[in-house]
Formats: structure tokens, C-alpha cells, sequence
């Protein structure tokens, strides 16, 4: 499929790159788009990660309505679109010593592991663990999670996000 030229929004996505490039000196960034529904935030943020495609780790994912059923769905959601694409030594790795913990949240490290976890493991040790990920992918290139209709989160993806 053939992307769309980027037309306007210039002074917004210049902001963008001097916050990323800010976030690459000075470490955590974080950046909330506000606007209307359909003003375009949408596309603001996938053109920022498209320009920096091979040097950043993009993580994104929507929240929905009822994304209150399900605990951190959308960390969940943003991880295992760019887990899949990993190899299974390298997710293991990245998880470090927190495997069982995230394999309750995340199939592809279910997969790793070869089964899920039995019982939920404390919430501070997802917390850490999925602190431990992000960190993990961090190491290898800046990390930017484009994270859309975050009002729409439940409690827990909030959470991980402090």
C-alpha cells in the first residue's frame, strides 16, 4: 500500500523531532498530542515514526472503549506487535529474569516459555518486568510508543506507564 504524502503540520513535527532528539541526550520524554478527533494526531505521530523508521523501536496501539477488561491491554497490544517480530532467544533476553511474569500478559513470551504462567504473579513484578522490556529495547534504539485514545485506557496501562 502506497502511503500518503505528508502535506502541513511542519512546526508540529519539527516539535516531534527536537523532543525525540531531546529524549535521545536527556533520556524519558514524554509528548501528549491533544486535539480534536480527526485533526490528524494520528497521522502526526505515524509520520514521525516513519521518518526515524530504522532508528527508533516504535511500539503502538489504541485503546478502546472497553479496554478496561483486560489488564494492560495496551502495553500489551503495543509490545506484542513488535515482539512478534523478534526472535524467541532475543524476547528471553529482553525479559530477563521477569520470563514467568510477562508470559501471563504476553503470548509471545508465552511462546518463549512454552506455556503461561500458573496463577497471576504479583503486580509489582509485571510492573518491573515490563519496565525491564521497554528498558531492554531501549538499549538497542530510542524507544517511541505512539499510544492512541489513551483516555480510553484502563487503570493498569496507566500505571505502567509511571
Amino acid at each position: 500500500m502506497e502511503r500518503v504524502r505528508f502535506v502541513g503540520r511542519l512546526s508540529e513535527l519539527a516539535e516531534l523531532e527536537a523532543q525525540l532528539q531531546l529524549a535521545s541526550r536527556r533520556g524519558f520524554r514524554c509528548v501528549l498530542l491533544t486535539g480534536d478527533p480527526g485533526v490528524g494526531k494520528t497521522r502526526l505521530s505515524g509520520e514521525l515514526l516513519a521518518r526515524n523508521r530504522g532508528g527508533v523501536v516504535a511500539l503502538s496501539a489504541r485503546a478502546h472503549r472497553l479496554g478496561g477488561t483486560a489488564a494492560y491491554d495496551l502495553w500489551v497490544e503495543a509490545l506484542e506487535r513488535h515482539l512478534r517480530r523478534i526472535r524467541p532467544a532475543e524476547i528471553s533476553r529482553l525479559c530477563g529474569g521477569f520470563l514467568d511474569d510477562l508470559a501471563v500478559l504476553l503470548r509471545s513470551v508465552a511462546a518463549v516459555r512454552g506455556s503461561v504462567s500458573q496463577g497471576e504473579p504479583p503486580r509489582l513484578r509485571v510492573l518491573e518486568g515490563l519496565a525491564v522490556l521497554v528498558g531492554g529495547l531501549a538499549g538497542h534504539a530510542q524507544v517511541v510508543a505512539a499510544l492512541d485514545d489513551v483516555h480510553f485506557a484502563d487503570i493498569s496501562s496507566w500505571e505502567a506507564l509511571d
